[in-house]
């Protein structure tokens, strides 16, 4: 069993996976934060894409 957490100015993100291999246990569980945090990141360059675009117009 592995739990990885993570913290960043956007936020706390928190991944468990189990295997009977912990290195693969940790590695899939710091790849789903990665995707989480990649999904978090796009999410914000969206909101800050639309507000330009709207104090343009």
């Amino acid at each position: 069993m592995a739990t990885v957490r993570a913290v960043t100015k956007e936020g706390e993100f928190i991944a468990k996976d189990s295997d009977r291999d912990p290195v693969v246990a940790a590695k899939r569980a710091v790849e789903k934060i990665e995707s989480r945090i990649i999904r978090n990141l796009k999410k914000l360059e969206d909101k800050n894409n639309k507000k330009d675009k709207a104090e343009k117009a």
